[in-house]
């Protein structure tokens, strides 16, 4: 699925609250807003994302996840696997604590994830928010995205078997972090061997 252009005061994305749990999977949050707290994602339970893609969300805290909101930051769990968070204008893209399983990419590091297959700090070389197939809008991986092969599949994460399009993954050795499976060979362009 797609969240895109809405707004709220809190949570313009998603607001995830209460005792429950909530899983995003395959799924683009994007050009969302929030007046005061997360643009993409406020969170005051538990969030899991999987192959997500989170861009261009805007809110004065959390432009892409806020985890709670005012005086309660802090106050869900959120927990982030092969996922893009990315290009939030204001806010940051994370406030709060943010828990990563691996394989995630965040382009202004302020997710502070910190295991050793995450990218901090790095620009995922996104397209803009279009038609790339599939029934609903992604953000397509553009050539030599940091994005392509560098998901972590194993016991804890286990990738799914189609992108957000319905496109198999992985196309080449590896899945691609985010909603997107690349079909752009990885590498600058070289012949790839199929999966």
């Amino acid at each position: 699925s797609t969240l895109s252009a809405n707004f709220a005061e809190h949570g313009g994305g998603v607001f995830a609250d209460g005792d429950g749990e909530t899983t995003f999977e395959n799924a683009t949050v994007s050009g969302n807003r929030a007046g005061m707290f997360g643009g993409g994602f406020l969170v005051s339970s538990r969030l899991t994302v999987r192959n997500g893609t989170v861009a261009d969300n805007t809110a004065a805290s959390g432009g892409g996840i806020n985890n709670g909101g005012g005086d309660l930051v802090g106050d869900g769990l959120v927990f982030l696997a092969n996922t893009i968070v990315t290009h939030s204008p204001t806010g940051g893209n994370c406030a709060g604590t943010i828990t990563s399983l691996g394989g995630n990419i965040d382009s202004a590091d302020s997710c502070r994830l910190r295991e050793l297959s995450d990218q901090p700090g790095t620009n995922p070389v996104l397209g803009p928010l279009a038609d790339n197939g599939g029934p609903t809008q992604t953000h397509a991986l553009l050539a030599g995205s940091p994005a392509q092969e560098r998901a972590v599949c194993d016991e804890r994460v286990v990738c799914p078997f189609v992108d957000q399009r319905g496109v198999v993954r992985p196309l080449f050795l590896g899945a691609d972090v985010g909603a997107y499976e690349s079909a752009l060979p990885p590498g600058g362009g070289e012949p790839q061997p199929c999966a």
